[in-house]
């Protein structure tokens, strides 16, 4: 029996050392880790390695004592060292490097398991409780602190401001053309609808970038995304540049974001500065799929099909209750993110909504980032992939509507700016591509954007292009501060009276990328300008293609050699809003200690530009 109870305390021995050094191992990425992993880390582990412990009990059954344990130690440690090996690791050479690695360090163990098992397994059993109270003490003092922090920081913001409160909708990869608040055939957005009628609409609002990250790190620092150090999935939010969290934060707000879109926009990526509440996971699921051993597992169910799509996505049902429930621990003026992932693939919304614009039993969800087929659909799946992407957004839509009601009751809305809009499109077929994050035509970057609120006037539809990134000093704006800390103009001066004659149309940039080689991006970075009459892309295999944006929505006209001095004017243009505007350091985080990475951030800025200058044709391949 003794023998028995030893595998398990060697299953939580391993689990607590594994979950540890996992923590340990995201400390060298301070910038890439969510303060919690540490703690889900531990956990997850533990519950691992004990189900992998009854196992080795089953085996027990048929398999002596001394060699089970060393084979137990042997699978225990190899995993454990593999896990915390791997945190942050990309290149396949260096993967593969450390594997070996791993399993030598585990075959060590194994070997002194065999010819020590007894002095082993005692030690085992008596330094288990030991190792379980560091791990607590490690990985559940640091939020308990937060907590309080957060606490006592909110029990500071003043309740009787009567500053207008500011909550952001940003609904993760959806395009402005199938919401039938802009025209679409299909009724997807009635509430939507109405919600624009009480204040402007933007009609022509273009995103930075065409996927999460980038366009995130644009809208909350008024930057371009070279500029952000946010425009490669291995890149994150550069500490220097100032967010519109810290901005509001230090108006005294209280600030917090909601983000069913861990992947990218999440406090490890470096988006939790200036946010007194961070959620990047809504569910035990959400938060075991961020830990590297999490992310293994998930993987290897994935190449074995055992698992079909990747867990942990939060629904827009929990993501208002996480906001409610936050708004109501406080009183005073508040800035809000919410990110819902609910119309972004795998599309696999509710029957009742999907039977609304489909008659098939159920959607496919064959498009998800991955999934090599995406680009290989037949028109008939394209179809059933659109029509779920479009009943998702008339799902959504109904969960907007319980939001602001819900807003309403609370008495919120009468002095609340909202805005609502999208990071990105996503594709269907057009120019060949499924998904997003692969070009930059306009079904990618064409995104709603309405607002509501004091400060807005009703009705009011504004036709002229205008940036993502331009919501930064916007906000300040219409919530009465200075907008002079982000650059880009503030949009409320178009409805204003206020115009500014030196109003810049809006970039798009795209770093080149290898995931997909039908991509453009696949060939080299790309970079985009839209006015009210044309858009410009520029880089890819295409070198230049030239758009009738007013008449050619779909975009299957390339004028550019119809038209080469709009075209070269339009690329003098890009040049010079990608070379005005260089990132400054930002007031928030200066000091000594942060020069070298400036310095280093630089450099990477400096190489970024020459990517996108390349795409230009200003310098030489």
């Amino acid at each position: 029996m003794m023998q028995k109870g030893s595998l398990l305390i060697c299953a939580v021995w391993w689990g607590l050392l594994a979950g540890l050094m996992e923590g340990a191992a995201f400390g060298r990425f301070p910038l890439l880790r969510n303060p919690d992993l540490p703690w889900i880390a531990v956990l997850f582990a533990s519950v691992i390695f004990l189900i992998l412990g009854f196992a080795f009990l089953l085996l027990a059954r048929f398999a002596g004592w001394r060699p089970l344990f060393a084979v137990a130690n042997l699978v225990f440690s190899l995993v454990a060292f593999y896990d915390a090996a791997t945190v942050g690791v990309g290149d396949h050479r260096e993967r593969l490097i450390l594997r070996v690695v791993a399993l030598a360090l585990a075959g060590v163990v194994a070997l002194m398991v065999w010819k020590l098992s007894d002095k082993w397994e005692t030690f085992q059993r008596r330094s288990v409780v030991w190792l379980a109270m560091f791990a607590l003490l490690y990985t559940g003092i640091p939020p308990l602190r937060r907590a309080l922090r957060e606490r006592q920081q909110l029990a500071q913001v003043s309740g009787t401001s009567h500053a207008p409160n500011v909550l952001v909708i940003v609904v993760d990869a959806l395009r402005a053309d199938h919401l039938s608040t802009y025209g679409y055939h299909r009724s997807t957005s009635p509430y939507v609808s109405r919600l624009a009628a009480q204040g402007v609409l933007l009609q022509n609002a273009i995103a930075t970038a065409p996927w999460t990250l980038p366009s995130h790190a644009s809208f909350l620092t008024g930057r371009l995304p070279h500029e952000t150090g946010a425009d490669r999935p291995d890149g994150y939010l550069d500490r220097n540049l100032p967010t519109l969290a810290e901005a509001f934060r230090q108006r005294g707000y209280r600030t917090a974001a909601f983000s069913a879109n861990w992947w990218f926009f999440a406090r490890r990526l470096g988006f939790g500065r200036g946010f007194l509440h961070f959620e990047d996971f809504s569910s035990v699921v959400s938060a075991v799929a961020q830990t590297n051993l999490g992310q293994r597992i998930q993987n290897l169910l994935l190449k074995l099909k055992l698992l079909q799509l990747a867990v942990g996505r939060a629904r827009a049902q929990q993501i208002n209750g996480n906001v409610l429930r936050w708004l109501d621990q406080g009183q005073g003026p508040f800035f809000v993110v919410a990110n819902y992932m609910d119309v972004h693939e795998p599309y696999m919304p509710p029957l009742d909504c999907f039977h609304r614009f489909s008659k098939l039993d159920k959607p496919a969800g064959e498009v998800f980032l991955g999934n090599p087929r995406m680009d290989h659909l037949t028109a008939v799946e394209v179809q059933n992939e659109m029509d779920a992407y479009d009943a998702s957004i008339y799902c959504l839509d109904g969960q907007i509507a319980a939001l602001v009601q819900a807003l309403q009751r609370r008495q919120l809305m009468r002095n609340t700016l909202l805005v609502f809009t999208s990071d990105h499109g996503d594709g269907f077929g057009e120019h060949g591509l499924m998904s997003h994050g692969n070009s930059l035509y306009r079904e990618l970057i064409h995104v709603p954007l309405i607002m509501v609120g004091p400060g807005v006037p009703r009705g009011v539809v504004v036709e002229r292009p205008a940036s993502l990134m331009w919501l930064a000093p916007t906000l300040l704006s219409l919530t009465g501060a200075s907008p002079q800390l982000f650059s880009g103009p503030a949009m409320n001066l178009s409805w204003s009276g206020v115009w500014q004659p030196s109003w810049p149309n809006p970039v798009s940039e795209l770093s080149q990328m290898y995931e997909d080689p039908n991509a453009p991006n696949y060939s080299g970075a790309l970079v985009s300008v839209v006015t009210s009459k044309w858009h410009l892309i520029a880089g890819g295999p295409h070198s230049e293609e030239l758009y009738a944006d007013g008449s050619d929505k779909a975009e299957g006209h390339n004028l550019a050699i119809a038209n080469p001095a709009v075209a070269q004017m339009l690329k003098g243009e890009l040049q010079r809003e990608m070379l005005g505007s260089p990132a400054q350091p930002g007031q928030f985080n200066s000091g000594p200690a942060a020069q070298p990475q400036r310095q280093a951030d630089r450099a990477a800025e400096r190489q970024k530009m020459n990517d996108y200058l390349k795409a230009l044709g200003y310098v030489p391949n």
